[in-house]
């Protein structure tokens, strides 16, 4: 299973995890690699992160969008999370009412889980 959740970012299913996926066009130099000529302007999609549930994957996306992005101040932000709420909406609403609550169920269930902390023994 794969969803697009916008031009750059894509959710795909593996078998055995949810990998957060973003396509970037090849340039003349990344990271210190010389790309081969023939690839040069080609759209490569990578790996951004591996999630264990859907839920994990859309906030991963969510915090990628937001740490690119040059925003400044709380309310721009929120402005952000709200149109990335949108998209969203859109994508899942293609995919029909039963696989949106699906996703409103995942993401409240990891609201809600506990967070471990570590116990620490003097």
């Amino acid at each position: 299973m794969k969803i697009d959740l916008d031009e750059n970012y894509a959710v795909e299913f593996d078998g055995i995890a949810f990998q957060l996926q973003k396509k970037r066009v090849v340039t003349g130099n990344n990271k210190g690699r010389e790309a081969k000529p023939e690839n040069i302007g080609k759209v490569q999609t990578t790996v951004d992160g591996y999630y264990g549930t859907l839920a994990q994957a859309l906030k991963g996306y969510r915090n990628k969008d937001i740490g690119a992005s040059e925003i400044e101040g709380i309310e721009l932000i929120l402005d952000l999370m709200e149109a990335q709420e949108a998209r969203l909406d859109a994508v899942f609403g293609a995919l029909g009412d039963e696989m949106r609550a699906l996703y409103k169920k995942s993401v409240a269930a990891a609201a809600a889980a506990p967070k471990k902390t570590p116990e620490v023994t003097p």
